[in-house]
């Protein structure tokens, strides 16, 4: 009978549409790995705050944290958007010079003359001196991580001087910050968002740093731009 003759056709056609079927990923491909967790974190933060409002007594230790213009916690802020503080632009968080908000180190008559052969500026401009040991006791002291282990983001804006191991350059401004606090959050994670604005320069993009509470201090986690 002719029936038997189609069934080998029928079921030739039934496996090719199997074959051609789209497989569907296993649940496991949809889990997020460690990388693209941490990539999640560096998204801009949103204008409308998330979280729970700090009490006036929280808010009084972040005053007391970034202090003033010349407090290092600040500085840290004046040196733009970052995400971790081993990302941090080290040509403005030292634009100032050491020590922060005194007489800062100048360079003597030996490394002004190098710095003008290498630059070729002009003699009377003023050159700051940065000895690497000291800014590797500001970063461990405030970025917590020895100048090392930063990403050196910055310092091929600096002349360095093998002899003197101490890094040079032209001051191109105050670069200063003393953030105005407009609100601050805590996080489900423990961490404090810090919404803010730079006191003084007007108008100034609104800001928001994140601080983790570590040991009756903060640790500062990351500074952005607020969408």
């Amino acid at each position: 009978m002719k029936y038997k003759s189609i069934i080998p056709l029928v079921i030739s056609l039934l496996l090719l549409l199997g074959a051609c079927a789209p497989s569907h990923p296993s649940e496991s491909s949809d889990t997020l790995t460690p990388s693209e967790s941490v990539e999640s974190s560096t998204e801009p933060v949103a204008s409308v705050p998330e979280g729970t409002a700090l009490d006036e007594s929280e808010l009084d230790a972040l005053r007391e944290f970034f202090g003033d213009a010349n407090n290092w916690n600040s500085q840290i802020l004046a040196s733009g958007e970052f995400y971790g503080v081993e990302n941090i632009d080290l040509y403005l968080f030292f634009q100032r010079g050491i020590p922060l908000g005194a007489a800062a180190r100048e360079a003597d008559a030996d490394e002004r003359a190098y710095y003008v052969s290498v630059t070729n500026y002009g003699e009377t401009f003023d050159i700051l001196c940065l000895p690497i040991s000291e800014m590797d006791k500001i970063t461990r002291e405030y970025l917590k991580l020895p100048l090392a282990e930063l990403k050196g983001v910055g310092l091929d804006r600096f002349v360095y001087w093998e002899k003197t191991d101490c890094y040079y350059f032209k001051p191109a401004g105050a670069n200063a910050l003393l953030p105005e606090i407009t609100g601050a959050y805590r996080q489900d994670d423990g961490s404090i968002r810090m919404y803010y604005h730079n006191q003084l320069e007007s108008p100034t993009p609104e800001m928001v740093v994140t601080v983790l509470p570590e040991n009756d201090t903060f640790r500062i986690i990351s500074n952005q731009i607020v969408q």
